[in-house]
């Protein structure tokens, strides 16, 4: 506002002073801005915020994906793999109607 205020005192001073009218000062109370202009404003503001939570979500997503690889690196480790297998043993005992073959 103090921006807007000093501007339109130096162009209203220089108009004054042509008609020997001297303006000391200037307050302005209120600005109120047009409602396209108060939409085309509002409409930046969240288009901004949408790409910044694009950006995030992206990144979220690439951090992901290294998680998951790290994951599927450790999970294909041969000790892993018998730990697996050892679990599926042990799910496929309790059940009372299994048969396993064991082929060699």
């Amino acid at each position: 506002r103090e921006e807007v205020a000093q501007s339109i005192n130096e162009i209203i001073r220089d108009v004054a002073e042509g008609w020997g009218v001297h303006v000391e000062s200037m307050l302005i109370k209120d600005i109120i801005f047009s409602r396209e202009l108060q939409d085309s404003l509002s409409m930046a503001a969240q288009s901004k915020r949408i790409g910044e939570s694009k950006i995030i979500a992206a990144r979220a997503e690439v951090e992901s994906a290294k998680l998951m690889r790290q994951a599927a690196d450790i999970l294909s480790s041969a000790p892993a793999m018998q730990i697996r297998q050892l679990e599926a043993y042990q799910a496929m005992a309790k059940s009372a109607n299994s048969k396993v073959c064991f082929f060699f």
